[in-house]
């Protein structure tokens, strides 16, 4: 399927694929992940991690379906956080856009809040945790034309950072692999 430009990789999934995603008992999340943030070598261990986490072996593939498996309230598995990004691991220009979404669902947050979310938005999931997402009806014009250098503050990013309060809503709970 090709896609607008739009959205980095949110958009895509949660517009371009939301119509398809209930269909399936569990999603993996992956896209080619390009980081404008840091320097080349850095976003390129950060995609190998990522990647290897979620789907680098059958092993690891087969444990993670088998943790699903085994735990019917599990809704999301994310990586582990890169340690070139462990202190960002907040809302960041974010938190109005976050705050007006999440009041939706009468969660109120405050910039205080201490946040978790699956950085680089790959993860494997229950469709059901992204159910309040899809339901947004969200469209490609709601995800602005982003600068390159400049992603913060946008829907995409925000999105991101919602990803486990999706499990919360749907009743789930998310876990992060280990490193």
């Amino acid at each position: 399927r090709i896609c607008p430009n739009k959205g980095v990789d949110i958009a895509p999934f949660i517009v371009g694929f939301g119509y398809i995603i209930p269909e399936y008992p569990l999603i993996l999340c992956l896209h080619s992940k390009l980081s404008v943030h840091m320097a080349e070598q850095h976003g390129e261990r950060w995609r190998a991690m990522l990647y290897a986490s979620l789907a680098g072996s059958p092993e690891r593939v087969n444990a993670i379906l088998h943790a699903f498996e085994a735990e019917p309230l599990l809704g999301m598995v994310c990586p582990p956080i890169y340690p070139y990004y462990a202190n960002a691991v907040h809302f960041g220009g974010n938190y109005a856009q976050m705050r007006d979404i999440l009041e939706g669902f009468d969660i109120h947050v405050t910039p205080d809040t201490v946040i978790d979310f699956p950085m680089g938005s790959m993860f494997w999931c229950r469709p059901q945790v992204l159910k309040p997402w899809l339901e947004k009806k969200f469209t490609y014009e709601d995800f602005a034309p982003l600068a390159e250098d400049v992603r913060d503050s946008s829907l995409a990013h925000s999105m991101e950072r919602l990803f486990f309060f999706g499990c919360g809503i749907a009743g789930y709970r998310w876990a992060r692999l280990p490193d």
